[in-house]
């Protein structure tokens, strides 16, 4: 994959991305812990506190963002509580909790979420689940547990998820919840799992359940089967690490995870995860393995935000192998590639034999000298071409051109000969193409185009 990265050389105003929010009007918004930063696609615009003016955000330090039918935004911050945007005048206004003075806990909003009535509903650290009227003005605490016993200190709402009308699911450090607005009750799932930090409901209703500590549950509500993978899992369902942070479901149904290693991509069951990492010898890699944040953004942009640098753009138009590059292709420059066919590459380097792989990376076939199928000796394999009769044309960088037949491993060598003029032009091949008449030309290094007729 080929990202391209956000951070402080771009405007950002601090490099860890808690949350990406696109609006109505199609701003990106970066909650971050040190402000607010809005992106128009060219610049980034930033928002911080200053005591001194009530009218700017109430603290640096965003979790969360959400948008109302208005077109107002809402934020949770560490310290400063539920905030609101207002678009008509770019301000901001701090939302009064009653009882702030003497439960400081409810200025620690840790998640907002907006249901389909247009509620606002805020996850708190210690201080429980925060209801709001459409106008922000506060109804109702509801705490993790009942009215006789408040929830711990340390219990914190990381996620909030609308599975139906009336119906909350709620992510917490003592696990994970059923919430029922008309009774105001909760009920803990029968799981022994903690830190259920996000949620994800995809488009086939299959919830996606994220922890901080004992990796990613796939659970079917209707069934109420689930699937856990994590970090000691077996095979290919194995995750890199176990701490989740967000899940996103791509225009395209796949399925992407945001964890402390990498960011994984979910191939299927039998296949399990393909992960993309940081490399320092690649620029356009991924630019930290934490990853915090995932959002796709209505022209299709998937958005990374991580944990030390910055947000990562990738669009899916620009898929590359790139860091599922096989160990074979790590220090070497690839120079040719041509589809094999049946989900397959060929792939041709400067200082490895041709190969083919499959569409994971994985080496399926290597020819070189040794194979007897693809004498190309010590030359660099700079031009593949697949023509219409499925002919692997093989052009190098010194050795000439060979036409290899996959299905009957037959292969025909043509080399330059200074005392034939219809040989090769020159033993460098730079380029190849069959026109229309199924013949085939070749761009040399230093002797022009020579073109072949296969029949001949």
């Amino acid at each position: 994959m080929v990202f391209n990265v956000l951070s402080r050389d771009e405007g950002l105003s601090q490099v860890t991305v808690n949350d990406i929010f696109q609006d109505s009007r199609g701003f990106v918004w970066f909650a971050t812990e040190n402000g607010l930063n809005r992106y128009d696609g060219r610049t980034l615009l930033q928002f911080h506190a200053d005591p001194a003016d009530q009218s700017t955000i109430a603290h640096d330090f965003v979790w969360s963002i959400a948008e109302d039918g208005h077109g107002d935004l809402w934020m949770a911050t560490e310290g400063g509580g539920l905030v609101q945007w207002q678009r008509a005048t770019e301000t901001f206004k701090n939302i009064v909790v009653p009882g702030e003075d003497l439960d400081p806990r409810k200025r620690f909003a840790r998640q907002v979420m907006i249901d389909h009535i247009g509620s606002l509903w805020v996850g708190t650290r210690g201080a429980g689940l925060l209801r709001f009227d459409e106008q922000g003005q506060f109804t109702h605490r509801y705490p993790l547990g009942n009215e006789q016993q408040s929830p711990a200190e340390d219990d914190v709402i990381y996620a909030l998820l609308e599975v139906s009308a009336g119906t909350l699911l709620v992510g917490a450090t003592s696990g994970l919840y059923t919430f029922t607005v008309e009774t105001g009750t909760f009920e803990r799932f029968p799981w022994s799992y903690s830190d259920v930090s996000t949620l994800y409901l995809d488009r086939t209703g299959i919830l996606w359940i994220g922890t901080l500590e004992q990796g990613l549950v796939r659970h079917n509500l209707e069934t109420g089967e689930a699937l856990a993978f994590n970090a000691n899992s077996v095979g290919p369902a194995r995750l890199g690490n176990n701490e989740i942070r967000d899940v996103l479901e791509d225009t395209e149904g796949r399925i992407w995870v945001a964890t402390h290693d990498g960011l994984h991509l979910f191939l299927g069951e039998d296949q399990g995860f393909r992960i993309y990492r940081h490399n320092d010898r690649d620029r356009f890699s991924l630019s930290d393995d934490h990853v915090m944040s995932l959002h796709q953004s209505e022209d299709g942009v998937l958005w990374v935000g991580t944990r030390l640098g910055g947000v990562n753009r990738w669009n899916p138009d620009s898929w590359t192998l790139g860091a599922i590059t096989p160990p074979i292709l790590e220090n070497t420059a690839v120079l040719s590639f041509e589809d094999a066919g049946e989900g397959r590459i060929w792939v041709g380097a400067f200082t490895t034999a041709l190969l083919q792989l499959d569409t994971r990376g994985n080496v399926v076939a290597e020819f070189d000298r040794e194979s007897g199928y693809v004498d190309r000796g010590d030359a660099p394999v700079s031009a593949l071409l697949r023509d219409s009769e499925n002919r692997l044309w093989i052009g190098t960088m010194g050795e000439g051109l060979q036409m290899y037949l996959p299905g009957q491993n037959q292969l025909h060598v043509m080399r330059h000969d200074p005392t034939n003029d219809e040989s090769l032009s020159a033993d460098g091949i730079m380029s190849l193409y069959e026109d229309s008449q199924h013949r085939i030309w070749a761009g040399t290094f230093g002797g022009g185009l020579s073109l072949i007729d296969p029949g001949t």
